[in-house]
């Protein structure tokens, strides 16, 4: 992906409220790893099913990662209340109601092979990793 993409998605994330600079660089490089993997995953369609469920998972994990985000960084810079912690309960409990739908749809219904969609779900672990190893290396360059 060009870095003109990156800039861009870092400057929509900030316009759209994610202040903080860690969030919004694991985010962007979700975003982009999603873009990429769906790019990837419609142009080989025609050879195996595994790209395209692979990029549903990745899509169905950003989405989740998308909103469990923002409202973190609300909860960050606004002050502690009870209504934040039942918003985030609510949030959270609706969106794993409707990832679960969703996934059974695609596995019983669609017959989409699970083990793609799973590991289109770890890619969000695997970002968060890359983005935290990627900090602190950073860091200790900065004290060097």
């Amino acid at each position: 992906m060009p870095n003109g993409m990156g800039e861009r998605i870092e400057k929509h994330l900030y316009a759209k409220g994610f202040r903080l600079p860690e969030i919004r660089a694991i985010l962007k490089a979700q975003l982009l790893l999603c873009g990429t993997s769906v790019l990837v995953g419609v142009s080989t369609v025609w050879l195996t099913l595994w790209p395209l469920s692979f990029a549903v998972g990745v899509i169905l994990a950003t989405f989740s990662f998308y909103s469990l985000a923002r409202f973190i960084q609300q909860v960050i810079l606004r002050t502690y209340t009870r209504q934040m912690l039942l918003g985030l309960l609510f949030r959270f409990y609706v969106r794993l109601m409707l990832t679960g739908l969703i996934l059974f749809g695609l596995i019983i219904k669609l017959r989409v092979p699970s083990s793609a969609l799973v590991a289109g779900f770890a890619t969000c672990m695997a970002t968060m990793l890359v983005g935290i190893l990627f900090r602190r290396a950073e860091r200790k360059i900065k004290e060097a």
